[in-house]
């Protein structure tokens, strides 16, 4: 038995001699060859649940051979508690099975499909059968994030924007994405975050910190949002509801105003006295939460008329349209001003039409507190009302 101890040509001679001491002679050539070949990995590291990551196989051999070829077989490896998918320039890669592999650096992908360690074995054979192996380990991790609110509104007014603001956080920093979306199980409203309205069911990315969200009420149903929150590697969502009261504020709405004035009496010394009566009418609307407390109305009737700088400026009591009982006397087409309201009954001396486009401002609030101002110019017009 010859066993060589390098690789080449071994030339071996034999040589057998009888007992007449005639020896004969026989060559034997025998080429050792050196299938000796070096396997590493690199690539370890840590990634999140649905997260990639590269990794290499190095393959040489320490003498050169090209009627040598190679095999890999990739498994997962005691040990393993999560798991993943394995691609070689966007292939699948079968586990469990030999397939041909190249010389040189091999770069493959991992895909984490769950949390856990993977040692992922990787054996390389060559055509004589030799056998070599490493081991690649990844450390898959889920991200710890949370969607919370920080800080919403006691009421959400009707066609206004209101604060609503959200905490997107996590636990410790992943350097992942994030997208949210909302939808609406109960009422109507506008969304805006992110510096726009945003479409409801529709993904929009997002930061880590404070979302600054506003809220637009269009009906005084309880609004009910339903905020996700998904991270954008793993895909793992978080939800969040949130109950808003949305409210409507008194208001005054279809503003009309009128005068009237009876005929001159007590006429003397170049002027005449007349009874006035001033008129308004409106369209009020309120919660259906509160009732209307009170309406008023202030009016400016000016000092520059003769006789009349103790008018000044007036305010009257509408709430409910119901006023003071006022003397439409002399004052024949008071009763005619229908669908109006007559709220203050006057004597002067001088012309009406000096009232004509003087400011007034009327008032109106609720049970709950709120009101609305309108500053408006009264028409004071004998021929018409406004």
């Amino acid at each position: 038995e010859y066993i060589g101890s390098v690789s080449g040509n071994h030339d071996i001679t034999f040589t057998a001699t009888n007992q007449l001491n005639i020896s004969k002679t026989a060559l034997v050539s025998i080429n050792y060859i050196n299938n000796n070949f070096t396997l590493s990995s690199s690539g370890d590291g840590t990634l999140y649940v649905n997260q990639t990551k590269d990794f290499n196989v190095f393959l040489s051999q320490l003498i050169p051979d090209a009627s040598l070829t190679y095999q890999v077989k990739y498994s997962f490896d005691t040990g393993t508690t999560g798991s993943g998918t394995i691609t070689n320039g966007g292939s699948p890669v079968a586990l469990g099975s030999y397939q041909p592999i190249a010389l040189g650096s091999n770069l493959l992908t991992f895909n984490a499909s769950s949390l856990g360690i993977v040692n992922l074995l990787i054996e390389v054979k060559n055509s004589n059968g030799l056998l070599k192996s490493t081991v690649v380990m990844f450390d898959i991790k889920n991200v710890s994030f949370s969607l919370t609110l920080e800080s919403k509104a006691s009421y959400y007014f009707l066609n206004e924007k209101g604060a609503l603001d959200l905490k997107i956080a996590e636990s410790s920093t992943s350097g992942t994405n994030y997208e949210m979306k909302y939808s609406l199980s109960s009422g109507t409203a506008d969304v805006d975050y992110n510096g726009s309205t945003q479409l409801a069911n529709q993904w929009t990315d997002v930061n880590l910190g404070t979302l600054n969200t506003e809220v637009t009420a269009l009906s005084e149903q309880t609004i009910i949002i339903i905020f996700t929150l998904r991270n954008k590697i793993t895909q793992e969502v978080k939800n969040l509801t949130v109950s808003l009261n949305p409210y409507r504020k008194p208001t005054l709405t279809n503003f009309r105003t009128g005068y009237s004035e009876g005929n001159a009496y007590n006429c003397g010394g170049g002027s005449c006295s007349r009874w006035a009566n001033n008129y308004i009418s409106f369209t009020s609307n309120k919660s259906i939460n509160a009732t209307i407390t009170s309406i008023s109305i202030t009016l400016n009737y000016g000092n520059a008329m003769v006789n009349n700088a103790s008018l000044g400026t007036k305010t009257f009591n509408l709430t409910n349209y119901v006023t003071s009982t006022v003397n439409e006397t002399n004052d024949t087409r008071a009763s005619a001003r229908t669908g109006y309201m007559n709220f203050d009954n006057f004597s002067f001396d001088g012309n009406g039409y000096w009232f004509h486009d003087r400011p007034y401002t009327i008032t109106i609030t609720d049970s709950n507190g709120f009101s609305s101002t309108y500053t408006r110019t009264y028409t004071a017009s004998l021929a018409d009302f406004q």
